[in-house]
């Protein structure tokens, strides 16, 4: 059963899902991009030195190809290891935030993968004023605080428990 989805009493639940606010979102954004950054200089330079070194490769003239690939690299890899172990990244744990799915559990590697992905898409951090980002609406996941999601798995599991309840007796079990 989806969030969408609750019925209590035969009434659809009218509760939309509490996300964090835009500022809220545009602070994460700001903390974990600053810490990327800090990765990227420190890690990303001591890999490509080596990089070049081990090639052979003219400073010049493959430098920028390489820092851009390996910022790129390192860009994904933070959202992405963080949000599958974690749920949520550096940034979001400062506001007690998390990523849920659908269901308001933990999203999907293959959620994770595309929120990662479409974070890379230029200008795709100004959709996060709002109060869902692209990379939540076109991956169908929500960041919302701890007792959001708590309450939400709450009602969820009435909702089961409710619908289980009024099948008990019927043909559709």
């Amino acid at each position: 059963m989806k969030v969408s989805d609750i019925i209590i009493d035969d009434n659809t639940l009218s509760r939309p899902v509490e996300t964090v606010t835009g500022w809220t979102r545009f602070g994460h954004f700001v903390l974990d991009y600053v810490l990327i950054v800090l990765i990227q200089r420190v890690f990303g330079f001591f890999l490509l030195t080596k990089i070049v070194d081990y090639l052979g490769m003219d400073y010049i003239s493959w430098f920028r190809g390489l820092d851009i690939a390996i910022s790129i690299a390192i860009f994904f890899l933070y959202y992405f290891l963080q949000e599958v172990f974690f749920q949520r990244t550096i940034g979001k744990m400062v506001t007690q935030a998390v990523v849920i799915n659908e269901y308001a559990k933990a999203p999907s590697w293959a959620q994770i993968a595309g929120r990662s992905l479409i974070r890379i898409v230029p200008f795709e951090f100004i959709s996060c004023l709002g109060p869902r980002g692209w990379h939540d609406l076109w991956t169908n996941t929500y960041v919302v605080k701890y007792y959001e999601r708590d309450a939400l798995q709450d009602l969820l599991s009435k909702a089961r428990d409710h619908t289980e309840e009024s099948l008990i007796g019927s043909d559709d079990l």
